[in-house]
């Protein structure tokens, strides 16, 4: 699949914003890419799908320092770190269902996600999760 160059130039972007974001080593940058990808360099993805592996790879890892996460689809309103911390809370207490749990708990609030939230519903998602944290004993850590 044929990336166009402008696309391909601002997913380039992203991926090196992140890397010095993170303060990444050559080596460790290359280990990430390689591992995602099976490339050593991201100017040799081939399709789009790859360059998302590696920005929502490298996402979490800026979500792990408490950094805000780079977005391909352009700047992005403000989102509060409590997001951020509910966002990372919910997968590690959830694990592999989280998105699909979170998403029936908004559900249930009349929300599509955790970005239409309030603060005050923020706290109550939050409370939701501690609930399950406490009940499953599963630690909210670290990010699965």
């Amino acid at each position: 699949m044929n990336i166009p160059t402008e696309k391909r130039k601002k997913l380039l972007a992203i991926i090196h914003m992140q890397k010095k974001r993170l303060s990444l080593s050559d080596d460790d940058y290359r280990t990430i890419l390689h591992s995602v990808t099976g490339y050593y360099s991201a100017k040799d993805f081939k399709t789009q799908e790859q360059f998302r592996a590696v920005i929502a790879v490298l996402n979490r890892q800026l979500g792990l320092l408490n950094l805000p996460p780079v977005h391909p689809g352009g700047a992005r309103k403000y989102q509060s770190p409590f997001l951020y911390a509910v966002s990372f809370k919910a997968k590690a207490v959830l694990g592999n269902s989280a998105d699909a749990r979170l998403a029936g708990y908004l559900k249930k609030m009349g929300k599509a996600s955790l970005e239409e939230c309030s603060p005050k519903e923020l706290r109550r998602i939050m409370g939701f999760l501690s609930n399950i944290s406490k009940t499953t004993g599963r630690e909210a850590t670290t990010c699965s």
